[in-house]
């Protein structure tokens, strides 16, 4: 899986995402910080209380399970759907 990829379709379905948030995120994948910016996907999605919906959830399950992250950091996103 091509974990940048994935990572960058995904961007453009977050709604309400604080763009300065986008902005970091998108520097960290052009030093192929993917590790960091999923997990600042994730702290944003927690902690300003954003929305998401079934796709993007599994989205982030896919992505986090391809790079063996913990589960812990999006699991609790299911609540936000």
């Amino acid at each position: 899986m091509d974990v940048n990829k994935k990572i960058v379709e995904l961007l453009p379905k977050l709604k309400d995402f604080p763009e300065k948030d986008l902005k970091d995120i998108k520097g960290f994948l052009d030093h192929d910080e993917w590790g960091v910016a999923f997990e600042v996907i994730c702290s944003v999605i927690d902690e300003d209380q954003l929305n998401i919906d079934d796709s993007i959830y599994s989205a982030l399950d896919e992505i986090g399970r391809a790079m063996n992250m913990d589960d812990s950091l999006w699991s609790d996103l299911k609540e936000r759907i």
